[in-house]
């Protein structure tokens, strides 16, 4: 795509889309508002600290075993569900006139697969390695 990652990283009115106001405007907050990044750092923080080690937890306790390999398997799935979740969700936000992402964001530039999946394996790994499970 000829527009580039700049082009890709800025709504047609200057507003940078990044994972919050990305997540705020898909849950109904208009996409240049003010609002937008607030709601979806709210949303994306409870996402990140209770619902993501909440299912990574259910993971071990199935598996019966936390550990860092346990945690990357873990990743691999959380990874998958976070690139193709992407172009839905960029698409309910409504950001018309800004280049879509694509699966795992390759659209707006080569790294960004790379860096979905390996931040999701480093996450899990992390977890399966310091998790205390009962």
């Amino acid at each position: 795509m000829s527009t580039g990652v700049a082009a890709a990283l800025w709504d047609d009115a200057g507003a940078a889309i990044g994972p919050s106001r990305l997540i705020g405007a898909a849950l109904g907050a208009p996409p240049r508002s003010a609002a937008a990044p607030v709601l979806g750092a709210i949303v994306g923080a409870a996402l990140g600290i209770l619902a993501a080690p909440a299912l990574y937890a259910i993971a071990f306790q199935v598996a019966h075993r936390a550990d860092a390999l346990t945690g990357t398997l873990a990743g691999i799935v959380h990874a998958a569900a976070s690139g193709l979740v992407l172009p839905a969700l960029f698409a309910r936000a409504g950001f018309e006139g800004t280049p879509r992402p694509g699966a795992f964001a390759r659209l707006w530039s080569p790294i960004a697969p790379f860096g979905i999946i390996l931040s999701r394996l480093v996450y899990g790994a992390l977890l399966g390695y310091l998790y205390v499970g009962g």
